[in-house]
Order: structure tokens, then C-alpha cells, then sequence
């Protein structure tokens, strides 16, 4: 993977600082773009986020990735801008597809959210959900589990 840009806030002095300080990158694997979301995903980070995307939308990106991995304590705005964005890209023929969700990021944000939003969130739980359920494997013809 290749990082295209990043920015922050403040710069990190400690490790505490880093994981709350908000930022966003663009990482490519190939011709494929990443949103990576990092640390405090507070209005002013979704703003920036929400532009990236917007951005990627403009110069023809189709399919695109969100990675709240790293975010922490996400702002309510974030939810509508992942929204907007899915229902754009979903509209084109695109597809938006969120991961590293973990729900404490985001409970805040769902006791407010509009049902399209929260849906996107149960959707990026639910998928990784299921790739982690063992896949059975076939071995002459007979189905083992691993």
C-alpha cells in the first residue's frame, strides 16, 4: 500500500496523544483507494474526511473503502457523511464498504442516528461478522470444517 496524504491536527508527543489526535490518509493498494479514519473522528475530521471522499467521488472512484480501525469516539457527522456517501456511490452503480467498526467507537453517534445511518454501521458489523465464521472446506468431495 502506497500513502498519498495525511493530515492531523497536532502532532503526537505521546502514545496517548496520537490515538486521540484526529487525522485521515488516503492509502492505495493498486488503483484501489483506502479511507483511513484515525483517532478522534470529531467534526473537524469528518469535514476533512468528508471532502477526501467527495473528492475521490469527482475524479471517477466508484468503489471505495473506509477504515475506522484507528478512529475513536466518532462524531454523529461522521455517521451522516458515510451515509451520504454510500447512497452517492450506491446511486452510480459504487459501493461503500466500511471496516474495522468496533461499536464502542460508535455508540454515541447511534443514540442520535437516522435509521440509513445506522444501518451502514449494522452492515460493516454484520460482514465482518460473517467473514469470520470458519468456511467449510472441500477435500475429495467431502466437506470438513476448519
Amino acid at each position: 500500500m502506497e500513502l498519498i496524504s495525511r493530515t492531523s491536527t497536532e502532532a503526537p508527543a505521546t502514545p496517548t496523544a496520537a490515538e486521540s489526535s484526529p487525522g485521515w490518509a488516503v492509502v492505495y493498494s493498486g488503483a484501489h483507494p483506502t479511507v483511513l479514519v484515525m483517532g478522534r473522528a470529531n467534526r473537524a475530521a469528518t469535514v476533512q474526511v468528508s471532502g477526501t471522499i467527495r473528492g475521490l467521488y469527482a475524479v471517477g472512484i466508484r468503489h471505495l473503502v473506509v477504515d475506522v480501525s484507528a478512529a475513536t469516539d466518532c462524531d454523529p457527522w461522521l455517521l451522516t457523511v458515510l451515509a451520504r456517501a454510500h447512497a452517492q456511490l450506491a446511486a452510480d452503480s459504487g459501493t461503500l464498504r466500511i471496516v474495522g467498526v468496533k461499536l464502542p467507537q460508535f455508540v454515541s453517534a447511534l443514540r442520535t442516528a437516522a435509521l440509513d445511518e445506522a444501518f451502514i454501521i449494522y452492515d460493516a458489523v454484520r460482514r465482518e461478522a460473517i467473514s469470520q465464521i470458519p468456511r467449510p472446506r472441500v477435500f475429495n468431495g467431502v466437506a470438513q470444517r476448519c
